[in-house]
């Protein structure tokens, strides 16, 4: 069951097989409303559920969820997406969606808890 915390979602269509990625970083793809597991640095929102493909995907877009990260994470840490669509600290030299801000500390494979505010940073030089 997904936690959340006064999370709004909004509903997106899953494009792939989702089942097994509740809890992790989503972005949209070039179709319509279609999401998939976010790519290095990119972010819309936290699935919420576990659509098949094709099927209604529920997004948190603003409040409190659960993201499962790759690394171990603290409190306070800003909160990106992995190649894998898990949550990774932001890292410096790159442009990048960030998901939120880690309200828990969390070890690599765990749930942590992501104060969600979706935009964009530049750590690059220059």
């Amino acid at each position: 069951m997904a936690f959340s915390n006064d999370a709004k979602p909004t509903t997106f269509v899953a494009s792939t097989d989702m089942r097994s990625h509740q809890n992790g970083i989503v972005d949209l793809t070039t179709t319509d409303h279609k999401i998939d597991m976010a790519a290095a640095g990119g972010a819309i929102g936290i699935l919420i559920n576990n659509p098949n493909a094709g099927e209604h995907a529920a997004v948190a877009i603003e409040g409190i969820a659960l993201v499962r990260v790759g690394l171990a994470v603290t409190a306070g840490d800003i909160i990106t997406s992995a190649a894998t669509g898990w949550g990774t600290d932001v890292t410096s030299g790159a442009a990048q969606w960030v998901v939120g801000r880690a309200l828990t500390a969390a070890a690599s494979g765990m749930l942590t808890e992501v104060d969600i505010n979706i935009h964009r940073v530049n750590t690059g030089a220059g």
